[in-house]
């Protein structure tokens, strides 16, 4: 009687805890498959072969600086990390301030390197702070006056205002003296320096130039010690900041820069396999890659990189992030930084879809009609919130396909 009053009790046990698994697994699954219809249908694995760099459909208008080297073994290292730039983005440089073509990039391999491809929609500007012959009997060795100039210009023409871009990267050292009230953060170059209040105002001239176009998109990458203070300074509407430190106290050498101009190479930083490589997901590399120097080196990081793309001056980590999916809120109820860095493609992949202009802004309604449903996934129902993402990720399918269509 014992054993039968137990062997029913163990049985009751066993059909809950069945009846559990089977609900568990049913919404498990209904997971699973839809994540592997989305991953089936929009994505295809990459190969293995060398990956030809496929711009977007945008006009860039790039400057690389490298700033004053201090000592010459990081102004070897300087000058790796900017030919990777002009390697990538497939440019001659536009002066005679080139990257030492001797420099080895032990970091590409054959499957994971991406080849340059000419691109006559970029121009591409080096003002090296390294070349001492140059700077000595050259009058354009003022670099300040040079890059100020640079930024003030007029850009590049175009039909399609929203394509426009206008690239900045500091590849140096920085300072920061937190006892002035201006000019305290600072990028070194050959000569004078260049401050985040002197960058400001020569941004904001430029946006005033009637032959400039109002939507232009500004990317600042900052990867020198001491950066994290640009943020407060450029942070604004349309514009990417990028520093290799999220403050002016982070005063060692940087080395988010070296991970991060590898990262223009490499066809793993599509980390959500799209077929194409976002500026989201070269920062999230490179800020990954730059941790693990740190750990396995058994060292305490001296720099924590940030991004800002949402202009509310904070910047946010890389480690809020878990492949290019946010993992964590930031405080205060403020917006996650990510969305415009997701959506600056760098390069397209082989045998990607060419997306023009118009779908390129029919994917992002779809994909802010995404995230809203994400932010309210908690208000609705299982079955609810997955047949409105199968949905959602079936219209970008159709506008995928049509692009491909058009292609054909």
């Amino acid at each position: 009687m014992v054993w039968h009053k137990t062997t029913t009790k163990i049985a009751k046990e066993a059909s809950v805890a069945l009846s559990r698994l089977r609900d568990t697994y049913t919404k498990q699954s209904k997971k699973f498959i839809l994540r592997s219809f989305v991953y089936l249908s929009i994505l295809i694995p990459l190969s293995n072969a060398k990956a030809i760099a496929q711009s977007p459909n945008v006009q860039r208008d790039i400057c690389v600086v490298i700033g004053a080297e201090g000592q010459s073994e990081y102004g070897e290292a300087f000058r790796a990390w900017a030919k990777r730039w002009q390697d990538a983005f497939a440019m001659p440089v536009a002066n005679d301030s080139k990257p030492d073509k001797s420099s080895t990039d032990e970091s590409k391999t054959e499957d994971s390197q991406i080849e340059s491809a000419d691109n006559a929609s970029t121009q591409f500007l080096l003002i090296d702070g390294t070349n001492k012959e140059e700077s000595a009997h050259s009058k354009s060795s003022d670099h300040l006056s040079q890059l100020l100039k640079w930024i003030e210009r007029e850009t590049l023409s175009t039909t399609e205002p929203p394509s426009q871009e206008r690239w900045l990267v500091l590849i140096g050292h920085g300072t920061h003296d937190p006892t002035q009230k201006t000019g305290a953060s600072k990028f070194n170059l050959q000569g004078p320096d260049i401050s985040s209040e002197m960058l400001v105002n020569a941004m904001n001239k430029a946006s005033e130039s009637p032959g400039n176009q109002p939507a232009t998109k500004w990317i600042i990458v900052n990867c020198s010690s001491c950066s994290g203070p640009f943020i407060n300074a450029l942070s604004g509407p349309n514009r990417i900041i990028i520093t290799a430190t999220k403050s002016g106290s982070e005063q060692n050498f940087a080395r988010f820069g070296d991970y991060f101009s590898q990262s223009l190479s490499n066809s793993k930083a599509d980390l959500d396999h799209d077929k194409s490589i976002s500026l989201l997901e070269a920062f999230l590399i490179a800020s990954n890659e730059t941790n693990s120097f740190y750990t396995n080196d058994g060292r305490l990081a001296s720099e924590q990189s940030l991004l800002d793309d949402n202009g509310d001056k904070r910047g946010t980590p890389a480690s809020f992030f878990q492949g290019v999916r946010p993992v964590k809120a930031p405080a205060d109820n403020l917006t996650l930084d990510g969305l415009l860095a997701k959506r600056t493609v760098l390069f397209a992949l082989p045998n990607a879809a060419q997306i023009n202009a118009t779908q390129q802004i029919k994917i992002e309604e779809i994909e802010n009609k995404i995230e809203t449903l994400r932010e309210k996934k908690k208000e609705l129902s299982d079955d609810d919130y997955y047949e409105q993402l199968e949905k959602l990720f079936r219209d970008i399918i159709q506008v995928r396909r049509s692009s491909s269509l058009t292609d054909s």
